[in-house]
Protein backbone atom coordinates (compact mmCIF):
# COMPACT_ATOMS: atom_id res chain seq x y z
CA UNK A 1 0.00 0.00 0.00
CA UNK A 2 2.80 2.51 0.89
CA UNK A 3 4.39 2.15 -2.63
CA UNK A 4 1.08 3.25 -3.83
CA UNK A 5 1.04 6.34 -1.86
CA UNK A 6 4.40 7.06 -3.33
CA UNK A 7 3.42 6.66 -6.61
CA UNK A 8 0.66 8.64 -6.40
CA UNK A 9 2.91 11.67 -4.47
CA UNK A 10 5.80 11.49 -6.84
CA UNK A 11 3.42 11.33 -10.36
CA UNK A 12 2.02 15.36 -11.16
CA UNK A 13 -1.30 15.63 -11.17
CA UNK A 14 -3.01 17.12 -14.79
CA UNK A 15 -1.62 19.87 -15.46
CA UNK A 16 -3.38 23.47 -15.20
CA UNK A 17 -3.96 25.47 -17.68
CA UNK A 18 -2.16 28.70 -16.35
CA UNK A 19 0.79 28.38 -13.97
CA UNK A 20 -0.06 28.77 -10.39
CA UNK A 21 2.22 28.29 -6.96
CA UNK A 22 1.49 24.86 -6.03
CA UNK A 23 3.84 22.67 -2.92
CA UNK A 24 5.30 20.88 -6.01
CA UNK A 25 6.21 24.14 -7.56
CA UNK A 26 9.12 24.91 -5.03
CA UNK A 27 11.85 22.29 -3.15
CA UNK A 28 11.59 22.20 0.62
CA UNK A 29 14.85 19.81 1.36
CA UNK A 30 16.09 22.67 3.33
CA UNK A 31 13.33 23.21 5.44
CA UNK A 32 13.14 19.21 6.20
CA UNK A 33 16.73 19.21 7.10
CA UNK A 34 16.01 21.67 9.81
CA UNK A 35 13.00 19.11 10.76
CA UNK A 36 15.89 16.52 11.44
CA UNK A 37 18.98 18.24 12.55
CA UNK A 38 18.54 17.19 15.82
CA UNK A 39 17.30 13.46 15.85
CA UNK A 40 16.98 13.65 19.53
CA UNK A 41 14.02 16.32 19.62
CA UNK A 42 11.68 15.35 16.75
CA UNK A 43 8.43 17.02 16.24
CA UNK A 44 6.59 16.06 13.38
CA UNK A 45 3.55 18.58 13.86
CA UNK A 46 6.59 21.43 13.84
CA UNK A 47 8.04 19.85 10.79
CA UNK A 48 4.46 20.23 9.22
CA UNK A 49 3.86 23.75 10.41
CA UNK A 50 7.83 24.95 9.12
CA UNK A 51 6.48 23.34 5.67
CA UNK A 52 3.26 25.55 5.30
CA UNK A 53 5.42 28.56 6.39
CA UNK A 54 7.84 27.90 3.80
CA UNK A 55 4.88 26.93 1.53
CA UNK A 56 2.92 30.06 2.38
CA UNK A 57 6.62 32.18 2.00
CA UNK A 58 6.97 30.80 -0.96
CA UNK A 59 3.50 32.03 -2.85
CA UNK A 60 3.91 35.88 -0.64
CA UNK A 61 7.24 36.38 -2.89
CA UNK A 62 5.61 34.94 -6.29
CA UNK A 63 2.67 36.99 -5.98
CA UNK A 64 5.52 40.04 -5.03
CA UNK A 65 7.39 39.26 -8.17
CA UNK A 66 4.07 38.89 -9.96
CA UNK A 67 3.15 42.11 -9.33
CA UNK A 68 6.37 43.91 -10.24
CA UNK A 69 5.42 42.77 -13.82
CA UNK A 70 8.55 43.70 -16.06
CA UNK A 71 9.82 46.20 -13.47
CA UNK A 72 13.54 45.31 -12.41
CA UNK A 73 13.11 43.54 -9.14
CA UNK A 74 15.95 45.82 -7.38
CA UNK A 75 13.69 48.89 -8.56
CA UNK A 76 10.64 47.31 -7.22
CA UNK A 77 10.26 47.32 -3.16
CA UNK A 78 6.60 48.11 -2.68
CA UNK A 79 4.91 44.75 -4.08
CA UNK A 80 7.43 43.12 -1.14
CA UNK A 81 6.76 45.34 0.86
CA UNK A 82 2.98 45.19 0.80
CA UNK A 83 3.23 42.03 1.76
CA UNK A 84 5.54 42.27 4.77
CA UNK A 85 8.62 41.16 3.09
CA UNK A 86 11.64 43.27 3.07
CA UNK A 87 12.84 44.12 -0.32
CA UNK A 88 16.50 44.03 0.09
CA UNK A 89 16.01 40.07 -0.94
CA UNK A 90 14.68 41.25 -4.01
CA UNK A 91 18.29 43.45 -5.00
CA UNK A 92 20.29 40.74 -3.48
CA UNK A 93 18.85 38.51 -5.82
CA UNK A 94 18.86 40.61 -8.92
CA UNK A 95 22.46 41.47 -8.45
CA UNK A 96 23.18 38.11 -8.20
CA UNK A 97 21.50 37.68 -11.85
CA UNK A 98 19.21 35.44 -10.64
CA UNK A 99 16.53 34.36 -13.74
CA UNK A 100 13.53 35.65 -14.23
CA UNK A 101 12.05 33.19 -16.73
CA UNK A 102 8.38 33.80 -17.70
CA UNK A 103 6.05 31.87 -15.27
CA UNK A 104 3.55 30.63 -17.71
CA UNK A 105 6.14 28.85 -19.14
CA UNK A 106 7.35 26.90 -15.88
CA UNK A 107 6.77 23.46 -15.87
CA UNK A 108 3.79 22.59 -13.75
CA UNK A 109 4.12 20.11 -10.76
CA UNK A 110 8.40 20.69 -11.04
CA UNK A 111 10.07 22.93 -8.39
CA UNK A 112 11.55 26.45 -9.96
CA UNK A 113 15.16 25.79 -10.65
CA UNK A 114 17.50 27.16 -7.44
CA UNK A 115 18.40 30.46 -9.45
CA UNK A 116 15.26 31.57 -9.76
CA UNK A 117 14.37 34.84 -8.79
CA UNK A 118 11.88 33.77 -6.99
CA UNK A 119 13.75 30.50 -5.33
CA UNK A 120 16.44 32.91 -4.33
CA UNK A 121 14.65 35.49 -2.72
CA UNK A 122 12.34 33.09 -0.87
CA UNK A 123 15.56 31.14 0.41
CA UNK A 124 17.33 34.11 1.67
CA UNK A 125 14.22 35.79 3.36
CA UNK A 126 14.15 32.67 5.14
CA UNK A 127 17.65 32.54 6.02
CA UNK A 128 16.70 35.81 7.83
CA UNK A 129 13.78 34.02 9.19
CA UNK A 130 11.24 36.40 7.94
CA UNK A 131 7.59 36.12 7.58
CA UNK A 132 5.00 37.59 5.45
CA UNK A 133 1.55 39.16 6.04
CA UNK A 134 -0.88 36.51 6.62
CA UNK A 135 -3.62 36.65 4.50
CA UNK A 136 -4.81 32.84 4.51
CA UNK A 137 -2.75 30.09 5.53
CA UNK A 138 -2.13 27.32 3.09
CA UNK A 139 -3.66 24.75 5.81
CA UNK A 140 -6.49 27.29 7.50
CA UNK A 141 -9.12 25.23 5.65
CA UNK A 142 -8.76 21.67 3.56
CA UNK A 143 -7.89 22.27 0.14
CA UNK A 144 -5.81 20.00 -2.09
CA UNK A 145 -2.61 22.16 -1.38
CA UNK A 146 -2.74 21.51 1.96
CA UNK A 147 -3.17 17.71 1.19
CA UNK A 148 -0.15 17.47 -1.28
CA UNK A 149 2.21 19.11 1.02
CA UNK A 150 1.48 16.92 3.92
CA UNK A 151 1.81 14.12 0.57
CA UNK A 152 5.40 16.13 -0.12
CA UNK A 153 6.35 15.97 3.91
CA UNK A 154 5.62 12.41 4.20
CA UNK A 155 7.38 11.83 1.13
CA UNK A 156 10.53 13.04 2.95
CA UNK A 157 10.06 10.95 5.82
CA UNK A 158 10.35 7.44 3.56
CA UNK A 159 12.60 8.77 1.52
CA UNK A 160 15.41 9.89 4.78
CA UNK A 161 14.30 6.22 6.46
CA UNK A 162 15.07 4.42 3.31
CA UNK A 163 18.25 6.04 3.22
CA UNK A 164 19.08 4.52 6.95
CA UNK A 165 17.84 1.25 6.25
CA UNK A 166 16.27 0.11 2.48
CA UNK A 167 15.93 -3.41 3.55
CA UNK A 168 12.96 -5.80 2.55
CA UNK A 169 11.80 -5.72 6.54
CA UNK A 170 11.40 -2.09 6.88
CA UNK A 171 9.44 -2.19 3.47
CA UNK A 172 7.19 -4.24 5.20
CA UNK A 173 7.39 -1.98 8.58
CA UNK A 174 6.30 1.20 6.20
CA UNK A 175 3.67 -0.73 4.57
CA UNK A 176 2.37 -1.90 7.90
CA UNK A 177 2.49 1.93 9.44
CA UNK A 178 0.12 3.23 6.17
CA UNK A 179 -2.14 -0.14 6.73
CA UNK A 180 -2.66 0.87 10.61
CA UNK A 181 -3.02 4.80 9.54
CA UNK A 182 -5.45 3.55 6.93
CA UNK A 183 -7.57 1.44 8.99
CA UNK A 184 -7.91 4.39 11.80
CA UNK A 185 -7.66 7.11 9.71
CA UNK A 186 -9.49 6.65 6.66
CA UNK A 187 -9.71 10.06 5.57
CA UNK A 188 -6.76 11.51 3.19
CA UNK A 189 -5.86 14.51 5.40
CA UNK A 190 -6.12 12.72 8.62
CA UNK A 191 -4.61 9.75 7.17
CA UNK A 192 -2.04 11.19 6.26
CA UNK A 193 -0.92 13.66 9.42
CA UNK A 194 -1.26 10.06 11.24
CA UNK A 195 1.31 8.38 8.63
CA UNK A 196 3.85 11.55 9.11
CA UNK A 197 3.63 10.87 12.79
CA UNK A 198 4.45 6.89 12.40
CA UNK A 199 7.22 7.82 9.84
CA UNK A 200 8.74 10.42 12.14
CA UNK A 201 9.15 7.89 14.72
CA UNK A 202 10.58 5.29 12.62
CA UNK A 203 12.98 7.75 11.58
CA UNK A 204 13.97 8.65 14.99
CA UNK A 205 14.09 4.88 16.10
CA UNK A 206 16.58 4.90 13.28
CA UNK A 207 18.58 8.08 13.67
CA UNK A 208 19.54 7.38 17.13
CA UNK A 209 20.75 3.95 16.72
CA UNK A 210 23.28 5.36 14.53
CA UNK A 211 24.12 7.74 16.82
CA UNK A 212 24.69 5.15 19.75
CA UNK A 213 26.95 3.27 17.09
Amino acid sequence: MIRVLLLLVLLPAPALAQWTPTPRSFAFDATFSSCVADPTNIDAAKCDALLRDAFDLNVAVTRAVEACGLTPLGTCPVPFEERGLPAFAARIASEADCIRTDLALAEPFRPLPANHCITMISDILRDEGVVPLREAGLCDEPNPDCTDLRAVHSGFWNHAILSLADTPMMHMRLDSSWNACFESSPIEDALLECHIVNLSRIWTYLAQQQLET
